[in-house]
C-alpha cells in the first residue's frame, strides 16, 4: 500500500469560478474536464455533455496520480458535490431537481422539495453527488477497480465529514452497479411518505437508467474502508474557496 499511497494524491477543489486565481486551479481543472470527456465518451453516445455549468460553483474530490518528471499533477478519479445553496447563489437549477424534472419524476420531485424544505428548515446544505468518472485506462481489473472503489469512498466519508450535518443525494447508474456501490456505503432509495421510489431514465445521459437515492449518514463499512487509507487523505492537497460565508436559508428559493 506504500507505493500505491506514494504514487496518488487526493485534490479537494472547491468552486473553480472562485479559486481559479489559485497557481494550480486552471490547469488541473483543465486536466479533470479531459478526464471526463475521456471517461464518458467511452460509455455514452456522441451529444452527451460531460461537463455543464456546475462545474464552475461546485466541489471536486480528485483522485491523482503524481508526474514527478513534469511536476503535474493528472486526475484519474473524480467525484462533482453540488450544494443546493451554492446552486441558488448562481442562480442555476440544483442538479438533483433538474434530474427529476427532465425524467418527468413527479413523486420524486416531490420527494426531493421535501428533503430540500428540510435542510433549509435545519440550516444545512444538500449536496448532489455526480459526475463520477474513472480513467478507462485505470480500470484494467477486478483489484484495480476494487481499490479505486475504497479510494473513492475514502474521499467521500472524509469531505462529508467536514460539513456538519449535510445530506447527499446522488443517481445510483444501475448499468454499472453504482446503485449496489451506494447501498453498501449508506445510501437508500429516495423516499416519499416511507415509500421507497424507483428507478429513473435520465434524459442528458441519451435514457440512462438511474436511481435517485439519498445519504443521512455513511455505513460503517464505509467509515472502515476511510480510515484504511486515511494516510492518503492526511495529505490531501485543499484548494478551498475564499466564500464560505453563504446563507443556507436565502430570502430567495430559485429551486
Amino acid at each position: 500500500m506504500e507505493s500505491v499511497i506514494d504514487e496518488l494524491q487526493i485534490v479537494v477543489l472547491e468552486s473553480p469560478c472562485d479559486t481559479w486565481d489559485q497557481p494550480q486551479v486552471p490547469d488541473l481543472y483543465r486536466d479533470m474536464i479531459t478526464l471526463k470527456l475521456k471517461g464518458y465518451g467511452c460509455e455514452y453516445p456522441y451529444g452527451v455533455l460531460a461537463v455543464d455549468g456546475s462545474d464552475l460553483i461546485s466541489t471536486h474530490l480528485l483522485l491523482c496520480k503524481k508526474n514527478r518528471e513534469e511536476g503535474r499533477l493528472r486526475p484519474v478519479m473524480g467525484i462533482r458535490w453540488t450544494s443546493h445553496v451554492k446552486a441558488r447563489v448562481h442562480y442555476l437549477k440544483f442538479p438533483g431537481m433538474a434530474l427529476l424534472e427532465q425524467a418527468q419524476a413527479y413523486e420524486h420531485v416531490e420527494a426531493l422539495r421535501d428533503v430540500m424544505r428540510s435542510a433549509d428548515a435545519r440550516g444545512v446544505e444538500l449536496f448532489y453527488l455526480g459526475s463520477l468518472t474513472i480513467d478507462p485506462e485505470e480500470r484494467t481489473n477486478k483489484a484495480q477497480s476494487r481499490m479505486y472503489r475504497e479510494l473513492l469512498t475514502t474521499m467521500l466519508v472524509n469531505y462529508h465529514r467536514q460539513i456538519p450535518g449535510c445530506e447527499l443525494m446522488a443517481g445510483g447508474t444501475m448499468r454499472f452497479k453504482i446503485d449496489d456501490y451506494m447501498r453498501g456505503i449508506g445510501y437508500r432509495p429516495l423516499q416519499l411518505k416511507d415509500r421507497e421510489l424507483g428507478s429513473i431514465h435520465v434524459h442528458h445521459l441519451a435514457g440512462e437508467e438511474v436511481l435517485p437515492m439519498h445519504l443521512r449518514q455513511f455505513s460503517f463499512e464505509a467509515r472502515q474502508t476511510a480510515e484504511k487509507w486515511d494516510e492518503l487523505w492526511q495529505n490531501r492537497i485543499w484548494i478551498e474557496s475564499p466564500k464560505k460565508d453563504i446563507n443556507v436559508v436565502p430570502a430567495k428559493r430559485a429551486g
